[in-house]
């Protein structure tokens, strides 16, 4: 059940990931501008969020923000057919490398 609730909340976080995505390249195209470091950190966040849950949950967003955004931070632009298999896409990789790797050991040390 505890594992149920979990998959649930990453897929909803993945949905949001998408959506503001998709939302600051709609801002993007009207005139706005983000911070290339700002836009570095979401990258950092979303790769991270990936590589915690082992690849398994976060693919379609990493796709989404890289398609959408990765240009603004030197991820190369590829589209991807609809009918491929989203965990090859080239620009996962480009994105696995802005992760870090887990700096939390226990949940005292995230407020460090």
């Amino acid at each position: 059940e505890n594992n149920e609730l979990k998959k649930d909340l990453y897929r909803v976080l993945d949905e949001c990931w998408k959506s503001a995505s998709r939302s600051a390249a709609s801002k993007i195209r009207e005139g706005e501008s983000y911070n290339l470091q700002v836009v570095k950190e979401w990258a950092k966040n979303l790769a991270e969020h990936n590589h915690y849950t082992g690849n398994s949950f976060f693919t379609e967003a990493v796709q989404e923000f890289s398609k959408r955004l990765g240009f603004l931070i030197g991820l190369p632009h590829n589209e991807v057919p609809h009918d491929a298999t989203l965990c090859h896409h080239p620009v996962q990789n480009d994105m696995v490398r802005l992760a870090s790797p887990p700096r939390v050991v226990g949940y005292a040390d995230a407020r460090r």
